[in-house]
């Protein structure tokens, strides 16, 4: 299976740590599945990694979302499909126009789809509308929700029985602690009161902050 891996050196968004967590984890429970991670040029990967890395070639005049659109639309899958990836996987919302019948992708909100004010420009909606056609023809959609699940449905126009449910995991790291002397040595550190909320999301005005 050959994987857009775009976002491997991207931890601090979501679909760099999901990447990162999946292709972690994945050898665990599917042993005989083999992955080969394509990544754009530049690409340093992290420690631990296993898989196999291919560097994908892109136009050096090329540079920013334009690097990216040629990377995920074109050269990715027509390289993965050339050295004989079966199937191609793709862990957010950006799917191929070429080959996207071998594709399975991950929704993990249809966010761009749903709301116009994220597609305002002419190049937002022409993207918006090249992502809702190239889902239309992939081979599975996995959704981290039924919600999302239900809105790929309806914005993208596929049967529900191609959108398959998959919430996300938690990772190892991220259990409750109940020490009483760590909680009380995070809040001197951090100077908390007793009650307080710690929020994790950005500041879109999706989000209602």
């Amino acid at each position: 299976m050959g994987v857009n891996a775009f976002f491997l050196n991207h931890p601090h968004t979501g679909s760099g740590q999901y990447l990162r967590r999946l292709i972690q984890h994945l050898p665990q429970v599917a042993p005989n599945l083999e992955l080969r991670l394509y990544v754009p040029p530049g690409t340093e990967p992290h420690a631990g990694l296993r898989q196999e890395v291919r560097e994908v070639a892109l136009p050096p005049s090329l540079r920013g979302n334009w690097a990216k659109l040629f990377f995920e639309q074109v050269a990715f899958p027509r390289l993965a499909r050339q050295e004989g990836c079966d199937v191609l996987f793709v862990p957010y919302l950006g799917p191929p126009v070429v080959h996207s019948e071998a594709c399975v992708v991950t929704v993990h909100d249809t966010i761009p789809l749903l709301l116009p004010q994220y597609r305002r420009g002419l190049l937002a909606r022409a993207y918006s509308h090249l992502v809702r056609a190239n889902a239309a023809r992939a081979r599975l959609l996995l959704a981290d929700s039924a919600w999302t699940m239900r809105d790929t449905v309806q914005l993208v126009d596929v049967s529900p029985g191609r959108v398959q449910v998959m919430p996300l995991g938690v990772g190892e790291d991220l259990r409750p602690v109940n020490d009483p002397e760590v909680l009380a040595q995070v809040r001197r550190r951090y100077h908390l009161p007793s009650s307080y909320v710690l929020y994790m999301g950005g500041f879109d005005r999706r989000k209602r902050t």
